[in-house]
């Protein structure tokens, strides 16, 4: 249990690991990267260059916030609040929605405190899916088993 509240600043042992996954085992016997076996091409400057810094605090931000919270709940409200909140949102997590409308995560956002916050996908988001007429019924079908690509059984 840590009360840290900014990310630390050393790499991830995942990351490293991968790191020196592929700089050993290159999967050719003439050490020759592989790319088709790999999952496609690989960035060089990724080799060569490492990232500011800063850059790992910010990727690392928003998990080292919410283990602070739970930290932090934990020693005010008990070890039950904890659990509490993380069942809260692996329930609100689940897709119980009819499968063609937009999923939008507006419990997810109050139960991590996002919800006071203007972001750019709150005003400028994805305005595609809001213009295409959904067949409802059709997703519906295909959900329950009762069709398959759109045709009735």
């Amino acid at each position: 249990m840590s009360l840290r509240f900014v990310p630390s600043s050393a790499p991830d042992a995942a990351s490293a690991a991968s790191a020196t996954a592929v700089a050993v085992g290159t999967g050719s016997a003439y050490a020759v990267h592989d790319a088709l076996r790999a999952g496609g091409p690989r960035a060089v400057r990724a080799d060569v260059i490492q990232g500011h810094p800063l850059e790992s605090h910010l990727q690392k931000w928003d998990a080292t916030q919410d283990s602070f919270k739970l930290a932090s709940v934990r020693q005010t409200q008990g070890a039950h609040m904890p659990i509490r909140i993380l069942m809260e949102r692996e329930l609100v997590g689940q897709r119980m929605r009819i499968p063609a409308l937009k999923r939008t995560p507006f419990a997810e956002d109050i139960l991590s405190g996002r919800d006071m916050n203007i972001e750019f996908e709150d005003f400028l988001g994805d305005m595609d899916s809001t213009v295409h007429r959904v067949d409802v019924h059709g997703a519906m079908e295909v959900k329950m088993g009762m069709s398959r690509n759109g045709m009735p059984l």
